[in-house]
């Protein structure tokens, strides 16, 4: 048989760009279920936040008028707060319970309750006990706002003691010796020095049989 005739030339619609572009719009449909796609949080790493800021705890020592308490933070106090923690109640601010009474005082700035320092880390502050109206056996509480941040940015825990009293002054007590009732005579023994002197001897008994006269 003579050999088939060359088929007619034809222009190849092979493109690969155009290939790329359709299977994206694909997966994009796939993935966003055909609805525009929205900013994913969780593709790009966040940058890392500041550590939490807290009060660790406090220690009272003493009593008014020379007592102090301490507040450690877990953070350094930035400088402008130190500043506010000593006179604005919007950062740090106490009330008092008078002696018998389950009322307090209104919020009174911390300058009021004494001298208000922090030591060279910025992490330890001392609260003096001088205010005036500051006595012995009353019960108070402070309270710490969120206001106050550390060097770092990070704002405070609002932290808050417990209302309890100032310790009260226990002087030495002497512990009181018994005192011994009447004492029993006991057994006299003649002789002894303060007792009695020995009594003479009685007269000696006739013997019991008389001798016979020669």
């Amino acid at each position: 048989m003579p050999p088939l005739p060359p088929a007619p030339g034809t222009h190849s619609t092979f493109n690969v760009l155009a290939i790329l572009a359709a299977a994206g719009g694909a997966l994009l449909a796939i993935g966003h279920h055909g609805q525009p796609g929205a900013f994913c949080a969780n593709c790009v790493q966040p940058s890392p936040s500041a550590a939490t800021f807290f009060i660790t705890g406090f220690t009272p020592s003493g009593e008014p008028p020379t007592g102090t308490i301490t507040f450690t933070f877990s953070q350094a106090v930035a400088a402008n707060s130190q500043v506010a923690i000593q006179g604005q109640i919007t950062y740090a601010f106490f009330v008092l319970q008078p002696i018998g009474s389950n009322a307090t005082t209104p919020p009174a700035p911390l300058s009021n309750f004494g001298q208000v320092s922090f030591d060279q880390s910025g992490t330890v502050m001392t609260l003096g006990e001088q205010g005036s109206g500051l006595v012995q056996g009353e019960k108070y509480q402070i309270t710490f706002t969120n206001l106050i941040t550390s060097i770092t940015g990070a704002s405070l825990i609002e932290s808050q003691t417990p209302l309890q009293a100032f310790g009260i002054f226990h002087h030495a007590v002497k512990l009181a010796r018994p005192k011994a009732g009447p004492v029993a005579p006991g057994p006299v023994t003649p002789g002894k020095p303060g007792n009695p002197k020995t009594p003479p001897p009685g007269p000696k008994p006739p013997p019991a049989n008389p001798p016979i006269p020669h």
